[in-house]
């Protein structure tokens, strides 16, 4: 008796599932402009994906002025020591764009060691002291940011 009620049970589900299926597919063909905006939608996510990568390839020379400013906010430099750092900075980008094509993680290790030694002449004890303690901060977040995404 209680196979005849669950074979008799499966079957409305099944009956229940291709009419549902049906109906979505005559509403489709009824409806198309809601394909139409289905498309839509996904091209304008294509367009914020495309604007993102854009945003996040910046060349040196915007790189290096958008550091030297943060650095002389947070570390109140003076306007000498933000032209310098901002010099550093850009020589690091551009010697660092030219390595990464190689994907030479040794050789950017080098040149970040360059330009540390050069910004630790340009600012004072104090500030090469909070300079590298943003630093690491940063370095510590890069890790986190890598998993941010992913779905467990």
């Amino acid at each position: 008796m209680k196979t005849i009620v669950l074979s008799a049970l499966m079957c409305v589900m099944m009956a229940t599932t291709v009419s549902a299926q049906q109906d979505t597919i005559k509403h489709a063909k009824a409806f198309p402009i809601h394909k139409e905006l289905r498309m839509k939608e996904q091209k304008g996510k294509i367009e914020q994906r495309e604007q993102r990568v854009k945003k996040d390839h910046k060349t040196p020379e915007e790189r290096a002025e958008g550091k030297a400013l943060f650095f002389k906010e947070k570390l109140t430099l003076t306007q000498v020591q933000g032209e310098k750092l901002q010099s550093i900075f850009l020589e690091e980008a551009k010697a660092i764009e030219k390595t990464k094509a190689d994907n030479k993680k040794d050789e950017i290790k080098k040149i970040k060691a360059v330009a540390d030694k050069k910004v630790q002449k340009v600012l004072t004890a104090e500030q090469y002291a909070k300079y590298k303690e943003i630093c690491q901060r940063h370095e510590k977040g890069k890790g986190d940011r890598r998993h941010r995404g992913a779905r467990h």
